[in-house]
């Protein structure tokens, strides 16, 4: 009996862990979903979602040692197979150098790493069902136990997650936006952008030493990959012989940019980076956040 309850506890602390830490590192885990080119930008953010939830609710369902319900023992072979899928597929597309988000940004798993946890699950799961099998003293509960269950799953999963598929709102009264600073003081290299002939662009401002604007630099790079013809212009602040490499790492080479001091930086961006402007006509219409980067979203407020 105690063996049983040490199996279920280690799948519980297992799962629990695996959708607490995609919950706070959601935007990474959602990139790693679009890295595998299997799903778009529409579909990302709530199939990260949903994987988030399976996951609290296999964790709920594993802490508790008395009942037991075949239901969820078929769900959780059937996610760890799913899973195994996604991990399968981004080791095609990404190689196995890439943290492939199951642990979040918080511990960093290989594609392969992940492949091989998955297949001990499966060989922990394999041992309970056999346990179930014996003369434990276990109450089998299926109508109102599973909706406590998946009640504490839902609200787990409200509690920790951003808000999903969210859009930026208009500002009541737009910012003027002085690109004039830029054309002053940036370098490395100098500004060729065309800022007049394309009135509607999307501005990041991204430290290149801070891990949130690494996240979003790698969002904006997908983006780009997704919609070429989105005007996008990053300014970036940090070590200049770093540029070149930083850009290749995140995948934004083809994304025009300048380099600013610590000075003007602050002055257009503020103190808290990531910041992201919509600029319609020199004036900042809309402030997206990291979650609602999103590549549809923003298409629609680029015509």
């Amino acid at each position: 009996m105690l063996l049983y309850v040490a199996l279920r506890l280690l799948l519980s602390a297992t799962f629990l862990l695996s959708a607490y830490t995609k919950a706070i590192d959601f935007s990474s885990f959602e990139l790693r979903l679009l890295d595998t080119q299997l799903i778009g930008w529409l579909i990302a953010p709530y199939l990260a979602a949903a994987f988030i939830f399976a996951e609290y609710l296999i964790g709920f369902y594993f802490l508790s040692f008395f009942f037991k319900n075949k239901a969820f023992n078929h769900l959780t072979a059937g996610f760890l197979m799913a899973f195994t899928i996604y991990l399968l597929a981004l080791l095609a597309t990404k190689g196995n150098d890439v943290n492939c988000g199951c642990m979040g940004e918080s511990i960093a798993f290989t594609p392969w790493q992940a492949i091989v946890k998955n297949l001990l699950s499966l060989g922990i799961l394999v041992l309970v069902y056999i346990f179930e099998q014996g003369p434990l003293l276990l109450i089998e509960k299926k109508g109102w136990y599973s909706l406590f269950i998946a009640g504490l799953a839902i609200g787990t999963t409200s509690f920790t997650l951003p808000p999903v598929g969210s859009s930026p709102a208009p500002l009541q009264q737009p910012q003027y936006f002085n690109r004039s600073l830029l054309e002053q003081e940036g370098y490395f290299p100098s500004i060729t952008y065309p800022f007049e002939q394309k009135e509607d662009y999307l501005i990041g401002f991204l430290s290149m030493s801070c891990s949130h604007c690494r996240i979003a630099a790698e969002r904006l790079g997908h983006i780009q990959n997704s919609y070429p013809d989105m005007n996008i212009f990053l300014v970036l602040n940090g070590d200049s012989t770093a540029v070149a490499s930083y850009r290749n790492e995140q995948g934004i080479q083809n994304i025009p940019y300048t380099l600013l001091g610590a000075a003007p930086f602050m002055e257009l961006a503020g103190n808290s980076v990531p910041v992201l402007y919509i600029v319609k006509n020199d004036s900042i219409r809309y402030l997206p956040n990291l979650f609602q980067l999103n590549g549809s979203t923003i298409d629609k407020l680029l015509p």
